[in-house]
């Protein structure tokens, strides 16, 4: 009887499908004497059988030509992590990389449903020659917690129309929430970040930070519906737009580091972002098209905009523009930025406020056109408020509004009751772009 009795309950436990085989713990890929020779292996674990507590796996030292595939595993959430890593801690020792032959196996690593898991200190590699298909990481389907720290992601240098090569992707179909993208190493590619999302289920909680970004030849970051997003401390490369923003909801835009050197630059392009967004204390350099166009995105009275302690240096031998304020955007503050530019060129613009938004406000800043462009330039509706500003011209045209120019602040001021405590004098920089040859500071304690 007692036999009987054990017989079933043993029956009943191997009935149990992997009852015993949930991972848990720290294991190793590749190397001597692994617990995994391949991700491939560890996937196919993962998959089957799910973890039951934090995992972490250990990557040796090498290089690892395969792909690294995960659907949703059983048992993670914030605290039942999975994490892939090099065991060295340093992200040049481990290489994972794979050649896609079309669209259809287009990734290194391609995560669908995926949630909590971290990838960290490893080089992720789309090898081969073609300039297509050359995606690093694929997005799929709905994740949540997911993040990439510490790595290189390295991609073809393409063309910017090139399909398929971007180094992070998701589409329109994907949804993320507390997407983590820091301390990465991003080269080449047709795009940096590229995160398209549902409009109508929107992502949330991404945050961007200290990434460098080289070499991409289409954009940088470019999200679209992805709500509360943070994009902060990024050095990012000239490409046809370094950051654009689309169909979202209160996006924040810190201490980054722009560089431009083509006519068709745009540092920063926002359209129909709404809410209290933030763009703050970010340095444009050498910028030639346009640092920052925010187009039809509005906030709502008590809860402003805010575009404050940014500096912007417009490249010497081109007709760029610093912030240029367009179509139906309101409730901005425009405040302690400093603008400035030497181009030979009657269409080169400091600060452009043609919305048609009656609710913005221009307020201590420096507008400072060496060239023969112009400092200020007012269209449409006319700014609630635009006073305690410096605006100098060493052209022709210190400011023009709805297409009129004026040669003297006077009477622009006569004609626009605006600016009547500001300055038209030149802040006589000693070096605009001081010791580092970089215009701006990254001091905190020297920005208001």
């Amino acid at each position: 009887m007692k036999r009987t009795a054990t017989l079933v309950v043993l029956l009943l436990f191997c009935g149990l499908p992997n009852a015993w085989a949930q991972l848990a713990g720290t294991y190793t890929i590749g190397g001597t004497s692994p617990d995994y020779a391949t991700f491939a292996a560890a996937a196919a674990d993962l998959d089957a059988n799910g973890v039951s507590g934090a995992v972490v796996f250990n990557v040796r030292t090498g290089t690892y030509t395969e792909q690294l595939t995960l659907g949703a595993v059983t048992g993670t959430s914030a605290t039942n992590t999975i994490t892939f890593q090099s065991e060295s801690g340093t992200a040049s020792d481990v290489t994972l990389q794979f050649t896609p032959t079309s669209s259809s196996d287009n990734w290194t690593v391609q995560l669908t449903d995926t949630d909590h898991v971290i990838i960290q200190n490893m080089t992720l590699l789309s090898g081969g020659s073609a300039t297509s298909n050359r995606r690093v990481v694929e997005l799929e389907g709905t994740l949540d917690g997911l993040s990439f720290l510490g790595n290189t992601l390295e991609g073809r240098a393409v063309a910017f129309a090139a399909s398929g090569a971007e180094l992070i992707y998701a589409d329109f179909n994907s949804r993320t929430t507390g997407l983590t993208i820091s301390g990465n190493t991003f080269v080449n590619g047709g795009y940096g970040v590229y995160l398209l999302g549902s409009t109508s289920n929107r992502s949330t909680g991404t945050v961007i930070a200290n990434n460098a970004f080289t070499g991409t030849t289409g954009i940088n970051i470019d999200l679209t519906a992805h709500d509360g997003a943070s994009m902060t401390g990024n050095t990012l490369a000239a490409s046809s737009r370094v950051i654009e923003l689309n169909t979202m909801d209160v996006a924040t835009l810190q201490q980054n580091t722009f560089t431009g050197a083509s006519t068709s630059t745009t540092g920063l392009f926002m359209s129909s972002v709404t809410g209290a967004y933030r763009i703050e204390r970010n340095r444009f350099q050498n910028v030639s098209g346009t640092a920052m166009q925010i187009s039809n995105s509005s906030a709502t009275s008590g809860s402003e905009a805010l575009i404050a302690n940014n500096v912007v240096t417009l490249g010497d031998g081109f007709s760029g523009t610093g912030i240029y304020l367009t179509g139906s955007t309101d409730h901005v503050q425009v405040l302690h930025n400093t603008l400035v530019s030497a181009a030979q060129s009657t269409g080169a613009y400091l600060m452009r406020a043609e919305s048609s938004g009656s609710s913005v406000v221009l307020r201590n800043n420096i507008f400072a056109h060496y060239g023969t462009g112009v400092p200020l330039s007012i269209g449409g509706t006319l700014p609630s408020v635009s006073d305690f500003n410096a605006v100098f011209a060493a052209g022709s045209v210190v400011a023009r509004v709805n297409n009129v120019n004026y040669s003297f602040f006077s009477d622009y001021q006569a004609a626009t009751s605006l600016d009547l405590q500001s300055q038209n004098v030149d802040p006589a920089f000693t070096d605009r772009d001081g010791a580092d040859n970089t215009a701006g500071t990254d001091d905190d304690n020297l920005i208001p």
